[in-house]
């Protein structure tokens, strides 16, 4: 995952292969049980010791390779994917892999199925719901209801042979293969898991395991997979010790010892990387490149210059209107009405009042300052590196004639008559949340003398408070890629069901038939890119314009030029791993022209009786999580990225983040 920090940047003095690693953290693991796992940190372990079906191929974030398994068939109906198992592979407690390791683990997964994990991105595939049992059936389930749940998940997976598993998908996901690289897709060592005293896999005993607490159990701190490393230690608070896997099926790896120690003191890291004491560190502001730039034996790997690593800017930030503002207790939105002394909980509901503020916000301000001027602008909530991004769309530029208009036209004038007092918090030293506040306080107040925005300081505990309970008017919201597809940051953006979507208030019906019906196509092989563009040519044929990029903005409405496929949710951090809807304008069309303020409304509606249980209670899990690291900690591993089958290969892999920022309709994307 990524969070606050602009850029990461990964230094080596090299190393002699066939000796010892050394990588300094400011961040510990917090499990390395696949299931349990949703920080960034964790992941760079579970995915060196445990392997999945496919991987990553090389230092690409988009082409996938085979890993145990060789390839795979998919059904006419695209909801029937068959896998062949690779032979001769074996766990590091020295069990053969078969086909009862991967059907355990996926069952396993499934059932337990954390709030704060990545399993949904496994549960949403194949059982229809990102929820567990407990969740999704609710209080008071009956015991059928139950059993009805488990069919559910036995039916999932299924072993035609030790070579053989079946996934049964429960609608067509042309990007299913591409899911099987996360971690919940990790295949443990079925039978040392049970002889350790995990779930026994049988339905007599699931229930027992709904949402454990994984933490207590043996998986947490003990590891048996086939990957290139196997674990030889983990002290939590000080070092984590991994070792070659001589008898690796893909070939031991030159790398004989990989060490990640725990140094929070960034001056020390800096100090023991020049001594030689160690063979990588990362960077997390990039004024702290001055004191290497140009030092013998230092190499700085940094996205912001160079192209290879396009990898590492495969999320956006967007700043994003809050449409479901709730009233009670928030100080934010001041007397909560449009008299001057406050802001109307639905203020941003009507599209003159987000084109309002969206024309007042400065992006290359915003670049320049908050960024060291290492950002580059997007058109849309969707990195360039992925499929469906268009290039042609215009970017945002500030406007404040513009702005003036909108502000003058929102609400049928009452908005600039009235006036409006917001609040915006800013974390101090956090420039992703202060820049944007700072820059709509100099821009709007300079339009009006009765527009008010006022700053205030608030510590990350306080701040992720008021994200949670939705209090802040709009947040710099920030997404990458789980997996590599660009679904998720449709679904996320765009979808009254998608995080953002459904939290802040999302809805166009437009947009919610072009990502249905993209579900809808079948995959093709890995290593060839699926263009699902065939709902964009249609309504070009018959005169239509395409679909608006960010919703409802009238004239202002540009281009998602192809539909995409599916999914990739994971929330960006400012701060700690979190994981994480723009509403019908209430006057004038939309990109969905024509259906009716009523029709929109029930979306909305929807999407926050969605957001209220099960989501809500994943996101607030997710969140309490991430306030109770130190942005320094969070810094350093949102960074840490690693995705391959060898240590060696994911620290080249660990380079510099260009976070990049652009603005289009009424959001303003950062990536």
């Amino acid at each position: 995952m990524k969070r606050l920090a602009p850029s990461l940047v990964a230094l080596s003095l090299g190393f002699a292969l066939g000796q010892s690693y050394v990588f300094l953290t400011s961040v510990d693991r917090e499990t390395l049980d696949p299931v349990g796992a949703v920080d960034q940190a964790s992941h760079v372990i579970i995915e060196n010791v445990y392997e999945g079906l496919y991987g990553y191929a090389g230092s690409s974030a988009e082409e996938l390779e085979p890993r145990l398994a060789t390839g795979y068939d998919v059904s006419d109906d695209a909801r029937t994917f068959t896998f062949h198992l690779r032979e001769g592979v074996t766990f590091h407690s020295g069990n053969p892999l078969t086909c009862r390791d991967v059907e355990y683990s996926v069952e396993r997964a499934l059932v337990v199925n954390p709030a704060n994990s990545s399993v949904w991105i496994m549960a949403e595939a194949l059982l229809g719901t990102d929820a567990n049992a407990r969740a999704a059936l609710g209080d008071g389930a009956s015991d059928a209801e139950y059993a009805e749940y488990w069919s559910a998940i036995d039916g999932s997976v299924e072993c035609l042979d030790e070579r053989t598993v079946v996934f049964e998908l429960a609608a067509p996901d042309p990007a299913f293969v591409a899911r099987t690289v996360t971690a919940p897709f990790m295949v443990v060592d079925s039978e040392w898991a049970k002889a350790n005293g995990m779930w026994d896999g049988t339905a007599a005993t699931w229930r027992d395991w709904v949402d454990a607490d994984l933490g207590e159990h043996h998986l947490h701190a003990h590891m048996s997979g086939t990957g290139a490393y196997r674990l030889a230690e983990w002290v939590p608070g000080e070092r984590v010790v991994a070792e070659a896997n001589a008898d690796y099926w893909g070939g031991a790896p030159s790398i004989q010892t990989v060490t990640y120690l725990l140094v929070e003191d960034r001056d020390e890291q800096v100090r023991a990387l020049l001594a030689g004491e160690a063979d990588m560190i990362s960077a997390v502001e990039r004024s702290e490149l001055e004191l290497l730039e140009g030092r013998p034996n230092v190499r700085i790997y940094d996205a912001a210059t160079d192209p290879e690593l396009d990898w590492a800017t495969a999320g956006v930030w967007t700043l994003y209107f809050n449409q479901l503002i709730d009233p009670e207790g928030n100080a934010f939105i001041g007397s909560g009405a449009l008299d001057g002394a406050g802001i109307p909980p639905d203020l941003f509901s009507e599209r003159e009042a987000r084109l309002c503020f969206r024309y007042a916000f400065d992006p290359e301000a915003f670049v320049e300052t908050a960024l060291g001027g290492a950002g580059e602008l997007y058109t849309m909530a969707l990195p360039p590196s992925l499929l469906g991004y268009d290039p042609t769309i215009p970017k945002q530029v500030l406007d404040l004639s513009r702005a003036e208009l909108f502000c003058r036209a929102a609400w049928g004038g009452r908005l600039w008559e009235q006036g409006m007092t917001v609040a915006l918090p800013v974390v101090e030293g956090v420039g992703l949340v202060e820049t944007p506040a700072r820059i709509l306080k100099a821009n709007l107040e300079s339009l009006n003398p009765g527009f008010t925005v006022e700053l205030v300081p608030v510590d990350w505990g306080a701040y992720w408070d008021a994200v949670d309970a939705r209090h802040l008017p709009l947040e710099l919201a920030g997404w990458v890629a789980d997996y590599p597809d660009p679904y998720g940051f449709v679904h996320a953006y765009y979808s009254s069901e998608g995080y953002y979507g459904g939290w802040y208030g999302y809805a166009n019906e437009l947009i919610e038939e072009l990502i249905d019906e993209v579900r809808d196509v079948r995959p093709r092989p890995v290593g060839r890119r699926l263009r699902c563009d065939r709902a964009d040519r249609r309504r070009r044929r018959a005169g239509h314009p395409p679909p608006g990029a960010h919703g409802p903005h009238g004239d202002e409405r540009q281009g998602l030029r192809r539909v995409l496929q599916p999914h990739a949710r994971r929330r960006l951090p400012l701060e700690g791993h979190r994981q994480g809807r723009v509403m019908p304008r209430r006057q004038g069309r939309s990109a969905g022209e024509g259906r009716s303020d009523a029709s929109l409304a029930r979306l909305r509606e929807a999407a926050q009786a969605r957001s209220g249980s099960a989501m809500a209670a994943r996101r607030a899990a997710r969140l309490r999580a991430s306030s109770a690291r130190s942005a320094a900690a969070a810094a350093m591993a949102a960074r840490q990225r690693s995705r391959s089958a060898s240590t060696l290969r994911a620290h080249r892999r660990m380079a510099s983040t260009s976070v990049s920022v652009g603005c289009s309709g009424n959001t303003c994307t950062a990536g």
